[in-house]
């Protein structure tokens, strides 16, 4: 083997790990980068949950506010608030009561969503991170497969089969013709 053969089955090795470790480095970044953004959506589903439970008891203070003041003015006025006027004031309460519930659910729908789409980062993490090996192994088994070329073309071009071995003994050991097995039997 030439030191030009041996130069260049150097030169793909060092090429093949150079890309490979890019690939590793690539998707290593990548990857890091979607599990921040999974850790950042699950926070942003805390503040969702918390910013409706605030939105929500803020609702049923004002209503609480605005129910007292409107009794306390009804009871200056001299009414009795029993009847319509109790009616009145309990459709409030409730429709007070639906908007606060409704200011729950909708943060934890929220929450949920940001939950799923956290969920689904750490997943194409993981999957971006098994890709980039499996493209780094390739990278490196292309690489040893490119360098090994030479070394194989060499073998051959001396009549020698690199995957049997050398010798008289691998050519006993391998048999083309059916009929010279026999033949040496008989």
């Amino acid at each position: 083997m030439s030191g030009i053969e041996i130069a260049v089955a150097s030169a793909a090795i060092v090429s093949a790990a150079a890309s490979a470790y890019g690939a590793i480095s690539s998707v290593s970044a990548q990857s890091s980068a979607m599990r921040r953004n999974a850790q950042i959506q699950d926070r942003n589903a805390r503040y969702a949950r918390a910013r409706a439970a605030a939105d929500s008891e803020r609702k049923r203070r004002d209503v609480d506010r605005i129910l007292g003041r409107n009794r306390a003015r009804v009871g200056a006025a001299g009414l009795d608030a029993s009847g319509s006027i109790e009616g009145i004031l309990a459709d409030f309460q409730a429709e007070g009561e639906l908007d606060a519930l409704l200011m729950e659910h909708g943060g934890e729908l929220e929450a949920v969503g940001r939950e799923e789409q956290a969920a689904f980062l750490r997943t194409d993490a993981s999957n971006v991170r098994a890709a980039g090996f499996l493209s780094a192994t390739g990278a490196l088994l292309g690489g040893v497969a490119k360098a090994g070329g030479p070394f194989v073309a060499n073998a051959a071009s001396r009549g020698i089969n690199p995957s049997l071995g050398t010798g008289a003994a691998s050519g006993a050991a391998i048999r083309t013709n059916p009929g010279e097995r026999l033949a040496g039997r008989v």
